[in-house]
């Protein structure tokens, strides 16, 4: 069985059914996932929609291959006033550094661009620069301490809140460009993520059985499990940014 893995992120619906349209063209099998209802687990902020392509791992050279040579016939095509022409040697340099910030098309282009003015990029260095991001995208992501803070106050009080924030913490990926899945986190902040799912879940029940035997409320209930987690973020937002 092929093991498939996300090879683009689109939040542009047009641009993903574009391009899994190309991917038909070319036999090439994918699957696809389509996220519309997303929220922030941390901030409970609502999220613009995100649409997943996945190919085999064995399929991801030739997918780029096939986009950097639909770029190589649309680049002449290409007007002067088009931005990246003003970009300086540095920034179209950068744009080859990370490759999957960029549409295929200016990446492309910015190599053109630096061959018009003198500076080639051969291959070799174009895969030094590729196992570079690599080693960078590797690197796990920073974790505000507020996030620990909130997760953990959240997770002694029951909050709900907690319990995602440590489920998140624990579990969250992301995608490098070669398909490779890695943690999003550390071990020491997975590890974080972890005893607040215990401790929000061992104080849950420890609420709902003192509200039962106590208060016999759902209202309470509902008190101790959103509201009071809500308004320790607050309190801890707001003494941040006054300490600014």
């Amino acid at each position: 069985m092929q093991q498939f893995s996300t090879i683009k992120k689109f939040e542009d619906e047009f641009s993903f059914q574009n391009f899994t349209e190309i991917l038909k063209t070319n036999d090439i099998p994918f699957e696809t996932e389509s996220f519309r209802d997303r929220i922030n687990p941390v901030t409970m902020v609502r999220l613009n929609p995100e649409f997943h392509v996945k190919v085999p791992l064995d399929k991801f050279d030739s997918v780029n291959e096939i986009f950097e040579k639909l770029a190589d016939e649309e680049i002449d095509k290409i007007d002067r006033s088009y931005f990246m022409f003003d970009f300086s040697n540095e920034e179209l340099i950068e744009v080859l550094e990370k490759p999957d910030e960029w549409a295929s098309l200016n990446v492309q282009l910015s190599k053109k661009i630096l061959k018009e003015r003198g500076i080639f990029i051969d291959d070799s260095k174009l895969n030094l620069m590729k196992k570079s991001r690599i080693e960078e995208l590797q690197k796990p992501e920073e974790n505000p301490k507020i996030n620990l803070w909130m997760g953990y106050i959240s997770s002694f009080l029951g909050g709900i809140l907690g319990i995602f924030i440590g489920w998140d913490l624990m579990n969250s990926t992301k995608i490098l460009p070669n398909g490779e899945k890695v943690f999003s986190y550390d071990e020491n902040n997975r590890s974080h993520g972890f005893k607040m799912v215990i401790i929000g879940l061992v104080m849950l029940v420890v609420w709902v059985l003192l509200s039962i035997e106590f208060y016999d409320s759902p209202v309470v209930l509902g008190l101790i499990v959103w509201f009071f987690p809500i308004l320790a973020w607050l309190v801890i937002r707001f003494t941040r940014s006054s300490n600014k």
